[in-house]
């Protein structure tokens, strides 16, 4: 698929969109595609989001991985945030625990809603998420 601007509006219409979600793997062309979309994005003009999420079944968990990728793209015009923190999503991702999101979270600026699978009724000893999806 390409990610040329023309395929962006596809997303936002109706209904609109807060943002749009670019689940990414470890394959290193992969990184280019979602720069691609952000500058298509950009393109755009029209303030359309996107957001990077992790696929933890894809990806070794590497938080330095994750902290640049994360910061490559944090303060780019077409990032999806919520009260000025970049948004983070992910599939998965028990790997980096608790204590592994707090460091996402502090060396990102970023506001961290992963998809983790068991966490039911133990959210509260995962302080470090703002939120979680199930």
């Amino acid at each position: 698929m390409s990610t040329g601007p023309a395929n962006l509006p596809k997303a936002s219409n109706p209904p609109p969109s807060d943002a749009l979600a670019l689940n990414i793997g470890r394959v290193d062309w992969q990184k280019g595609q979602i720069a691609n979309a952000y500058e298509a994005a950009k393109q755009l003009g029209s303030g359309f989001k996107l957001f990077q999420s992790f696929d933890f079944t894809e990806m070794d968990c590497n938080l330095n991985d994750f902290i640049s990728r994360t910061n490559t793209f944090g303060g780019h015009p077409n990032q999806f945030k919520v009260n000025g923190k970049t948004f983070i999503s992910s599939f998965s991702g028990d790997c980096l625990g608790n204590s592994g999101w707090g460091s996402l979270k502090a060396a990102t600026n970023g506001f961290v809603m992963p998809f983790i699978w068991g966490l039911e009724n133990q959210f509260n000893s995962w302080n470090n998420l703002d939120s979680w999806y199930w």
